[in-house]
């Protein structure tokens, strides 16, 4: 039986047997993250999974620079919530939404209300990130800038301190 070449996620032509491996490589390291707010949307909104449920806290809170939701079966000990993440990367997303990204970085609050960085892997201009060091400049200053008014913000920090405090909040793989 022969096996018809197909673009997978991952941008490349795979065929044949090993097509699999190289789609999971490029999938290593993925958590799931539920979407609360859209890029470039304002307000703030609450996102229950089970069931399906949607409420608007605010009105008035900041322009979104990024996508922003949480990483589901985690707990922050600093606030008793699941863990926020903040998602870079031009996908199409609606509220609710369930997606799989790269945790690439941490947003360290003074509160201990940290904030996991991470991107789309199917994003053509941040998709490959793995690291701090991959992300421009520009887009952490933008991030900065707009959590600065509300929190004390310490260092950004890495891919490593990011998935260290992941598995601190109770993720497992």
């Amino acid at each position: 039986m022969r096996v018809k070449p197909s673009i997978r996620s991952v941008g490349r032509k795979t065929s044949g047997i090993g097509a699999g491996k190289a789609v999971r490589a490029a999938h290593a390291g993925l958590v799931p993250a539920v979407i609360e707010e859209l890029r470039g949307g304002s307000g703030r909104h609450k996102v229950s999974l089970r069931p399906l449920k949607i409420e608007r806290l605010s009105d008035i809170p900041p322009f979104w620079p990024a996508f922003y939701g949480y990483v589901p079966g985690t707990r922050n000990p600093a606030d008793g919530e699941p863990c926020d993440c903040l998602v870079l990367g031009r996908f199409r997303a609606v509220r609710g939404a369930l997606v799989r990204v790269r945790p690439v970085a941490l947003m360290f609050r003074r509160d201990g209300d940290h904030k996991i960085l991470a991107v789309h892997p199917a994003d053509r201009r941040l998709g490959s990130a793995c690291d701090l060091k991959d992300i421009p400049r520009l887009e952490l200053t933008r991030l900065r800038d707009a959590f600065r008014p509300y929190f004390r913000l310490g260092p950004w920090r890495g891919a490593s301190v990011a998935a260290e405090f992941l598995a601190a909040c109770g993720f497992k793989k």
